[in-house]
């Protein structure tokens, strides 16, 4: 587990994904109400206290989906799908390295099929998982939670 300076692990920390400053979980309620820039945007459904897994980062914009909380990449790039071995690996390191929560963070579908497909198999433990899913229509990313 890794530790911060003042000796609060990492689990214990979120960054606001509408302001972007660093806080303890004890004190996101009051975050939520005391600052400017999230009290202005809490109206837009911005949930501050998630992150945004994107499945395979491959440099489009996917700012909208920053609604949704901060967006960390799980494979970025050209990524080869035939070893699903090595892409399986990599994904649940990801997911582990960043303590994915499956209660308050998104997937956010993007790449390969078989990326997606992996992803799915790999958070089947959780029971259901919040997925982003862009919606051509709106020009915008909607969320849906799966259960499994």
């Amino acid at each position: 587990m890794i530790k911060t300076q003042r000796g609060i692990s990492e689990m214990d920390t979120f960054t606001c994904g509408g302001c972007g400053v660093r806080y303890h979980k004890e004190f996101m309620s009051h975050h939520l109400n005391e600052c400017k820039i999230c009290i202005k945007i809490k109206g837009d459904n911005i949930v501050t206290n998630a992150r945004v897994f994107v499945v395979n980062h491959i440099g489009k914009d996917m700012s909208d989906a920053m609604r949704f909380g901060t967006l960390i990449p799980i494979t970025e790039g050209s990524i080869n799908v035939f070893n699903t071995e090595r892409v399986k690996y990599d994904i649940k390191e990801t997911l582990k390295k960043h303590y994915f929560n499956f209660k308050d963070d998104y997937i956010l579908l993007s790449g390969s099929t078989v990326l997606n497909f992996i992803i799915g198999m790999v958070t089947a433990q959780y029971g259901k998982i919040n997925i982003l899913i862009w919606d051509a229509k709106k020009q915008q990313y909607e969320a849906k939670e799966v259960k499994l």
